[in-house]
């Protein structure tokens, strides 16, 4: 499960679902509008994938251990 928030929509990724949620319009999260909104689906996405490809880039071996 991930999920990210820009502004009042929250796009939550799961396995094999992608959920998204105006919050302005619906704080209990009960109706998905994904398919409402392919383009904002798109640009949540977008910063999942670049925010996971940061961590990716910057993450250290397992078990490595960094002195300062």
């Amino acid at each position: 499960l991930e999920a990210v928030r820009s502004g009042a929509w929250k796009l939550i990724r799961k396995k094999k679902t992608t959920e998204l949620y105006s919050l302005a319009e619906d704080i209990s999260e009960k109706h998905n509008v994904a398919a409402e909104n392919p383009q904002i689906v798109q640009r949540l996405t977008a910063m999942m994938d670049a925010f996971d490809t940061e961590l990716q880039a910057n993450a250290r071996p397992p078990g490595e251990v960094t002195m300062r």
